[in-house]
């Protein structure tokens, strides 16, 4: 398989184990997230309709609250991800440092990056892979930017490309790793921090989706009937449609706006 990128070609080096595209059923999380949808579905139906009879028209909620589920997931993975190639970086950096070669740089990061992480963290896969194929001959650029490709990291792409770049220019090899490396660890600590003060205004954004149920049921508990006219007539049940379509708008809305890319 070859793939393009910078008007060169890549071919890209088998490696099922690792690949990070792979799009692979996890059986646990498909549970946890039918259960939960069902959850919000059953709530939905009390709060909004009083039946369950609307969960079999409203079940496409399922669909988009499972797809909602695997994009935070891959966030969160590859937010890891880059928290980890930064050490890998850097140790791959001090090897340089050394005086070891940047092949065996690698060797030795992967060693560092054992006592770091376990054994199935996925940078010390990906680095146990590298090592693998630089034994078998194949080129590290070739390697780099297969991970990158799989990745879809930022800053793994950027490390690929300089790394490219500098093999092409013939230039100081090990001087110019040393000091992207540096750049790239400082721009994602620099993330890390933005992300951990936008966590907080996360969490609110979490509690805040959850105000208009917890109310509903407040009322419900401390006033029985209270609703009772919106659930026995057309004109109630359309109104409460309304309601729930102004509700989930509102909760893509706000986490429209949470999202911020950093």
């Amino acid at each position: 398989m070859v793939r393009k990128r910078a008007g060169r070609k890549y071919k890209c080096v088998k490696n099922n184990r690792f690949d990070l595209y792979r799009k692979k059923i996890d059986r646990y999380e498909f549970l946890q997230d039918m259960v939960g949808g069902l959850v919000i579905l059953l709530c939905i139906s009390y709060f909004f309709y009083h039946s369950l009879v609307p969960m079999v028209f409203l079940s496409p909620i399922l669909l988009v609250y499972r797809r909602l589920c695997e994009i935070e997931r891959a966030r969160l993975r590859k937010q890891k991800l880059s928290l980890q190639f930064k050490d890998g970086i850097l140790a791959v950096s001090a090897a340089l440092k050394a005086g070891y070669s940047i092949e065996n740089a690698f060797f030795e990061a992967y060693k560092d990056l054992c006592h770091l992480y376990k054994q199935d963290d996925t940078i010390v896969k990906e680095f146990l892979h590298i090592n693998r194929q630089l034994k078998n001959n194949v080129v590290l650029e070739t390697l780099l930017m297969d991970f990158a490709i799989r990745s879809q990291v930022e800053e793994i792409k950027d490390f690929a490309e300089v790394f490219s770049i500098a093999k092409r220019s013939g230039g100081n090899l090990n001087k110019i790793i040393e000091n992207t490396a540096l750049i790239i660890s400082e721009k994602i600590q620099v993330k890390r921090d933005i992300q951990t003060i936008l966590a907080s205004k996360q969490f609110e954004q979490k509690v805040m989706n959850m105000v208009p149920l917890f109310i509903l049921f407040y009322i419900e508990v401390t006033s029985p009937g209270f609703f009772s006219p919106m659930y026995k007539n057309p004109a109630g049940i359309c109104i409460m449609t309304i309601c729930l379509a102004v509700y989930f708008a509102a909760y893509l809305l706000s986490r429209k706006i949470v999202a911020i890319e950093v």
